[in-house]
């Protein structure tokens, strides 16, 4: 491997490809979704920066896009992992499922809002996150039937209170869904990082995502679960680390000092948030008047395309 720095290490960087962290765990399934990229976005609208690089943005709807939905779970792990670093990991994990095939959430609503409630009476400072995924249907039992079942990262309960835990939730769950009380699980969270990663890479196979139809959400968390910054800021944090994380990885594949790779990163990263996009056609023709700020550039993007009466360009959440 070569050396390199400064500016030439970020082209150097850009013509290795633009491979972010989640692409190195790749498996035939993510492999073709890297190569299909995003099948949700506008068909027809393109971004070019003030540099110009013109891009095809991506759609953001998770329930409609392999991609899109593979992003979102990175993001997703990023947000709970950086939170549970800084201290405030949660100590409970329980994993609640049901014998009803379905895609309709809504069927489960008034369960999981009486379990919450039930909880919160115990244990005041209860907050959660959860993640919703499906069974694969090949089980010998399962008539091929797809079944969804949540995992839930749980705060404000003592580790040593999960099997009271159990006591209090299961049965209020077990009441307002199909579900057998001895198939749920409420066990404490030993590693918290790895239980994170391995949930979360385990959510992005194909065969354990919600199948399509699907149009709930697939990740939600309580208010407080994040502590003082809200949800929209805990992914707006998770996606600026995983930014720098892929320019680290970029840059890693041409240089070999640790202090240059870090270096020239976090240049590429600093251009990347100040830079400029505009609304443009497929040719580069600028579409929009106002430039787009990075971080404003999904819902500046939304509206813009609406004022297009473009419409594949509604997007969805990212």
């Amino acid at each position: 491997m070569r050396s390199a720095s400064g500016s030439d290490a970020i082209c150097a960087a850009d013509s290795a490809g633009r491979l972010g962290k989640h692409e190195e765990l790749a498996d035939k399934e993510r492999q073709r979704a890297n190569e299909q990229g995003c099948t949700c976005g506008p068909k027809y609208l393109r971004l070019r920066s003030e540099h110009g690089e013109l891009v095809k943005p991506r759609g953001g709807s998770v329930n409609l896009c392999e991609y899109c939905a593979k992003l979102a779970a990175v993001e997703n792990c990023e947000m709970l992992m950086l939170d549970a670093l800084e201290g405030d990991a949660p100590t409970v994990l329980m994993i609640l499922g049901t014998r009803t095939a379905t895609l309709d959430m809504g069927e489960f609503r008034a369960a999981r809002d009486h379990m919450v409630k039930a909880i919160r009476r115990r244990w005041p400072a209860f907050e959660y996150a959860c993640q919703t995924e499906y069974t694969t249907g090949y089980g010998p039992k399962s008539g091929g039937l797809r079944r969804p079942h949540q995992n839930w990262f749980v705060k404000g309960v003592a580790a040593a209170d999960a099997d009271e835990l159990h006591e209090v939730a299961v049965p209020v769950w077990c009441a307002g869904v199909d579900a057998e009380p001895f198939l749920q699980y409420v066990a404490p969270i030993d590693n918290v990082v790895g239980l994170t990663k391995y949930v979360t890479d385990h959510f992005m196979k194909a065969s354990q995502r919600p199948p399509a139809g699907f149009k709930g959400q697939r990740f939600n968390t309580s208010a407080g679960y994040f502590g003082a910054i809200t949800r929209a800021q805990a992914r707006a944090r998770a996606k600026e680390s995983l930014a720098l994380k892929r320019e680290i990885h970029k840059h890693g594949l041409v240089l070999d000092d640790a202090h240059e790779i870090e270096l020239a990163a976090n240049l590429a990263h600093r251009r990347n948030l100040s830079t400029r996009w505009v609304l443009a056609s497929e040719t580069g023709v600028r579409l929009s008047d106002a430039a787009i700020a990075k971080t404003t550039l999904p819902q500046r993007l939304s509206k813009l395309a609406a004022s297009l009466s473009e419409p594949a360009a509604t997007t969805g959440p990212s």
